[in-house]
C-alpha cells in the first residue's frame, strides 16, 4: 500500500477519479503521461506517481509499465472503497436505487454487527462510550449533529470481533456522511434517531438480539425516508 495521503494527492485522486466515473475519460483510454499531468495539474511527478498507483489501488486504472495507465471499468473492477468516491462525486445527484443498496448493504452489515455484539459465542465488547452518545444528543450545530452520527457508527464498526466490520464502515464513510447530513436538515428525525439508537444500545448491551435486530430495522427504514 501507498503511504498515507497528502491534501494535494487527495484532491487531485478526487479529480482525476470524477473525470473517470462522469465519463470524461472512458474506459479503456489511457491517461495523459505524468509528464503532461503534472504540468496541467502544475504538480510534481512524485505527487502524480503517487495519485496513479492510489487510483490502481481501487480499481480505478491499470498501470502498465512503459505504456502508461488505462482506465478500467470500475463497475468490474473497482472495490469497496469505490463507493466513497462514487458518493463524493455525485452527492445529492446519486439515482435512487443506488442509495437503496447502499443502505441495504448497511443495514445488512449491522445486522451483522448485532449478531456480532450479542452471540454468546463471542467476546465482542460494545464499545461505545457514554461521551459520544451525550455528545450526540447535545449538539447544536449540524456540523456537530454529522459528526456524532459519524461517531456513532465508528464506534459500532469496533466494537466487533471480526474487524472486517469497521473496515466496512471506513469504506462507507462518505455514504454515511451524506445520509448524516440528510438526517440532520430534519430535526424531528435526528431525534427520532437518537431515540432509537438509545434504545439499541441498551439491547446490545443486554445481549438481546431479537430486539436489536427490531430496532436496527425501525432505523434503516427511518434512514431509507431521509435519503432519497
Amino acid at each position: 500500500m501507498s503511504k498515507t495521503m497528502n491534501s494535494v494527492e487527495f484532491e487531485l485522486v478526487r479529480e482525476l477519479e470524477a473525470r473517470i466515473i462522469t465519463g470524461k475519460i472512458k474506459v479503456g483510454e489511457f491517461l495523459p503521461p505524468e509528464r503532461t499531468l503534472s504540468n496541467e495539474m502544475e504538480l510534481s511527478r512524485p505527487v502524480i506517481h503517487n495519485a496513479l498507483i492510489r487510483l490502481e489501488e481501487k480499481g480505478f486504472i491499470q498501470i502498465i509499465p512503459r505504456r502508461g495507465a488505462r482506465v478500467l471499468d470500475y463497475k468490474v473492477h473497482g472495490y469497496l472503497n469505490v463507493i466513497n468516491s462514487l458518493i463524493e462525486c455525485h452527492g445529492s445527484e446519486l439515482n435512487h436505487h443506488f442509495r437503496n443498496s447502499i443502505l441495504n448493504l448497511l443495514k445488512g452489515h449491522c445486522d451483522l454487527l448485532v449478531a456480532d455484539i450479542t452471540g454468546n459465542e463471542y467476546d465482542a465488547v460494545l464499545e461505545l462510550p457514554k461521551e459520544t452518545l451525550f455528545e450526540a444528543m447535545n449538539a447544536n450545530s449540524k456540523p456537530q449533529k454529522i459528526d456524532a452520527f459519524m461517531e456513532l457508527y465508528t464506534h459500532f464498526g469496533q466494537s466487533a470481533v471480526n474487524p472486517f466490520y469497521s473496515m466496512f464502515i471506513n469504506s462507507c464513510h462518505a455514504a454515511l456522511r451524506d445520509i448524516a447530513q440528510s438526517l440532520v436538515d430534519r430535526d424531528s428525525a435526528y431525534h427520532t434517531f437518537l431515540r432509537l439508537w438509545t434504545s439499541l444500545l441498551h439491547q446490545l448491551k443486554a445481549k438481546n438480539a431479537e430486539k436489536a435486530y427490531a430496532i436496527n430495522q425501525t432505523l434503516f427504514e427511518l434512514l431509507f425516508d431521509v435519503w432519497k
